[in-house]
């Protein structure tokens, strides 16, 4: 019923979800999963994490905040290995859908 949740999962372009995309990072290869990745009508492509984690003695604010800088290595490896296959901005997200919360950056 979350406004933000139906938006991710509405048709997008190049949509695609559990995306697997390996990279070669210092010699190795890398494979990562993204849970949901698309092209808005603006052009932007978008790198959505979601996560089951709620608040729980914080507030909202500073609950994202802090899985913002929890997570944001890991988002924005994987908008390296897209910049490597493309050329657009990204905006990098995490989604909550148990609490209706999201939080998102530019890469």
């Amino acid at each position: 019923n979350d406004d933000k949740g139906k938006w991710i999962l509405t048709s997008h372009q190049e949509a695609k979800t559990e995306y697997a995309i390996t990279t070669v990072e210092h010699g190795q290869f890398k494979q990562y999963f993204i849970d949901r990745t698309f092209v808005d009508e603006k052009g932007i492509r978008w790198i959505i994490d979601y996560k089951t984690s709620q608040p729980q003695q914080l507030s909202l604010d500073e609950f994202l905040q802090e899985q913002k800088k929890r997570y944001k290595t890991q988002l924005e490896k994987y908008a390296n290995a897209l910049q490597k296959i493309e050329k657009r901005p990204i905006f990098l997200a995490l989604y909550f859908p148990l609490c209706s919360a999201w939080i998102e950056w530019t890469y």
